[in-house]
């Protein structure tokens, strides 16, 4: 959101939370609750920090927990912000949580008690007009904001109160600007921006000068160098993207508006990771994706903007010394066609070498037309044996196939396809609707690959794989809906399950709870049974929006006994991460941090054995150290 250079340091979007030395609880005869309670918490100097008076009178209550009034001050103990809150349940899987939201009308001042800004809060979040001010009392700002998102028209005020910007937001982004002036009232040009894109010049409030020239694409803030080269009649403008650290992010070439020639992507470490041809705005050339360790991940060919031409893709689940790919060819239609290969690398190898130079082993090789697989397919193991051979011909009638239909003579039940050379039998059955029922593959009459459950709607119920007769690897169970219910992971072949994770829904079929078990143990008390040391508790509001992630651990095989061990996460109401930490024990352990909306860290904590230690740092949204308390 392009809001900075606008609203400089006036909003206070997300008040601090208090970590007082000292408080102080009574009660209070207040003029409209009559009882009311009053809670006032001190620095370590006897500096008021933060004043709550509220009431837990379900008259005023309304169903909620408590409503009051909230104070802060600034570190000379003048008032710093006021407004209303109220106290809400939060429910979760756990239990319930208590959390103060701020709303209603809200004042902010400086430290001589001038006012700063004025505010209209819901829920914590700025909704409605607004007005910022100088140190001096003239108007700053005034706009309007949506769930603390800029909307509609905003104006700027010079320190002499004349009349700076009027512009127009739509979702956060600056798009246009209807007025512009200097701080004596004469139109000043404001750059280059129209619907989203060009510059915009920033100039200081106080100063009245010209700070910094802004580029904008789509209403944001860009950090862009651009560059222009002549090619005979043809103008040629190159893009370089670059984040806060002045590094490169993207690289972008157009000609005449449009993306032409290599268009470059960049990670945070420097590293190249895509690369797409273009010509006129179109794909014509290799699309290239490459994994972390400089590996590809995939290579597409386009004509026209058309997936045409040889490919190679990355498979995944292989081991991390095995580096998988496929090749093919997509024909003038964007359909397979032509020869099919699967085969396997040593890593190792692909990386110190290259992926051309590796040796391959092939795994799978078949044919494609027009998206169709055509003569024998076969398949193979790592080291080389057949695992499978299959004969598909043009019509898609495969050979070597039993029939059993249900008792009207008509509807397919069973078909069962055998290879009896490779000893290699599928069988499928189906619902008597026509659906497939159930997959499974054998090898020397043993359950071996992949098998699936369908429901009577077609939709998957259970798939999975079997080595040798023994489950392996990933299974998930699947609702008639279609989601992910539970999946467990096999250690080796067969039982015991390693990784157990359970989804829970509303009856809306909203996500509400994702519970993982892990690292499952032997009890050494009874031989042969087991138990899961950590279970970890993923929870969801109704809307199907994370809340939280909590983590435990079973000290013994008593299940029913779990303390707080591991990641701890809390999520806004955008699932924008609020809080992280880790537990140990049950107390809160290392690092802790808050963050503001923004998604700027609000205040880093540190606790050992659930006391705080080290020094404890809090921010405002810019990044910038507010207060600083030491343990």
């Amino acid at each position: 959101m392009l809001i900075r250079f606008l609203f400089l340091t006036y909003i206070l979007c997300n008040v601090i939370t208090i970590y007082g030395q000292k408080q102080e609880k009574r009660q209070i005869v207040h003029p409209v609750y009559g009882i009311a309670t009053e809670e006032i918490w001190y620095t370590v100097e006897g500096i008021p920090e933060l004043k709550l008076v509220y009431t837990t009178d379900e008259n005023y209550t309304k169903g909620q927990v408590a409503i009051g009034t909230m104070e802060y001050y600034h570190v000379n103990g003048t008032l710093k912000a006021k407004g209303p809150f109220v106290k809400v349940a939060q429910p979760t899987f756990n239990g319930v949580t208590e959390e103060r939201l701020m709303i209603g009308n809200w004042n902010m001042y400086y430290e001589d008690g001038t006012l700063q800004s004025s505010y209209v809060y819901k829920e914590n979040r700025v909704n409605g007009s607004f007005t910022t001010y100088h140190k001096n009392g003239k108007k700053a700002i005034e706009g309007f904001l949506k769930n603390g998102i800029p909307t509609g028209i905003m104006s700027t005020y010079f320190k002499n109160g004349q009349l700076h910007s009027k512009v127009k937001y739509k979702d956060g982004r600056l798009m246009n600007v209807q007025a512009f002036f200097d701080i004596n009232g004469k139109a000043l040009s404001h750059g280059t921006l129209n619907n989203g894109y060009g510059t915009f010049k920033m100039y200081n409030p106080d100063t009245a000068q010209l700070e910094e020239i802004l580029t904008l694409e789509e209403g944001e803030e860009k950090q862009v160098e651009i560059t222009y080269t002549q090619r005979d009649t043809i103008t040629i403008t190159e893009k370089k993207y670059k984040n806060k650290q002045g590094q490169i992010i993207s690289i972008a070439r157009l000609v005449a508006g449009k993306k032409d020639g290599k268009q470059e992507y960049y990670n945070a470490e420097g590293q190249l990771i895509e690369t797409i041809v273009y010509s006129n705005g179109l794909k014509e050339g290799k699309h290239t994706k490459y994994n972390p360790d400089g590996t590809l991940y995939y290579e597409y060919s386009y004509v026209g903007g058309k997936r045409i031409g040889p490919f190679k893709n990355q498979l995944e689940g292989y081991r991390g010394e095995l580096y998988a790919l496929e090749e093919g060819t997509y024909g003038q239609d964007e359909k397979l066609h032509g020869t099919y290969i699967r085969y396997v690398q040593d890593k190792d190898e692909v990386i110190s070498k290259d992926k051309n130079s590796a040796s391959k082993k092939i795994i799978q090789k078949g044919a494609y037309k027009e998206g169709k697989k055509v003569g024998v397919w076969e398949s193979f193991s790592l080291n080389g044996a057949l695992l499978e051979r299959k004969e598909y011909s043009e019509n898609t009638n495969q050979k070597n196939f039993k029939k059993v239909y249900y008792a009207d003579k008509i509807t397919l039940k069973t078909l069962v396809e055998e290879d009896k050379a490779a000893n290699i039998r599928i069988k499928k059955d189906y619902h008597d609707n026509g659906q497939l029922k159930k997959y499974r593959k054998y090898k020397n009459d043993k359950l071996e690959g992949l098998f699936t459950e369908y429901y009577r709607n077609g939709i998957i119920e259970t798939e999975g794989e079997y080595w040798s007769d023994k489950r392996a690897g990933t299974w998930i169970t699947y609702t008639k809906e279609g989601k992910i219910e539970e999946q467990m992971t096999y250690v080796g072949e067969g039982c015991p399950v390693e990784t157990n994770v359970k989804f829970n829904y509303s009856r809306d079929g909203l996500l509400r709870s994702v519970i993982t078990h892990s690292n499952l143990i032997e009890d050494p008390k009874e031989g042969g049974s087991y138990y899961y040391e950590f279970v970890q508790y993923q929870d969801f509001d109704d809307q199907g929006k994370i809340e939280s992630l909590t983590s435990f651990r079973h000290p013994s095989s008593n299940t029913h006994v779990k303390v707080k061990e591991g990641m701890h996460q809390e999520y806004d109401l955008e699932e924008s991460l609020v809080v992280k930490g880790f537990y140990k024990n049950d107390e809160k352990d290392g690092t802790w941090k808050s963050y503001h909306k923004n998604g700027e860290l609000h205040q880093e904590r540190y606790y050992q054995n659930g006391m705080p230690i080290g020094e404890w740092k809090t921010y405002n949204e810019k990044g910038k150290i507010t207060h600083r308390k030491k343990y």
